[in-house]
């Protein structure tokens, strides 16, 4: 089930990390991670050499598995037309992208989730 789709844990983890590296103080992580999940793309790239060119740069692409040339976590600058995502062994490599580049996910009818310490 989990294999085209985002899994709570999964948003829960790459969202907590990118929101701690940027600084931002959250109130409910666990509220942006429900809410990204109806923001999210997965892909299961095959293993093999892939240009960053073929992914959506209208998406912000987080890597979410192990064993390819960029960390668990990493965001994939799609912008760089000559570099590449690849397998480091014989597995597909999962990319999760999501909608929101400010990873908030908050309805503008809500008041914002995010806020500045």
């Amino acid at each position: 089930y989990f294999y085209n789709q985002l899994s709570l844990i999964e948003a829960y983890e790459l969202l907590g990390t990118e929101l701690n590296r940027r600084g931002k103080v959250v109130e409910s992580l666990k509220e942006i991670a429900i809410a990204s999940l109806n923001h999210a793309t997965v892909i299961n790239l095959p293993p093999s050499k892939t240009p960053l060119s073929q992914l959506d740069n209208n998406l912000i692409w987080f890597v979410s598995s192990e064993g390819c040339n960029y960390p668990v976590g990493s965001i994939i600058n799609t912008a760089s037309n000559n570099d590449y995502i690849k397998s480091s062994n014989a597995k597909e490599v999962r990319l999760i992208g999501f909608t929101d580049s400010t990873l908030s996910f908050s309805p503008s009818s809500s008041p914002p989730l995010l806020h500045h310490p």
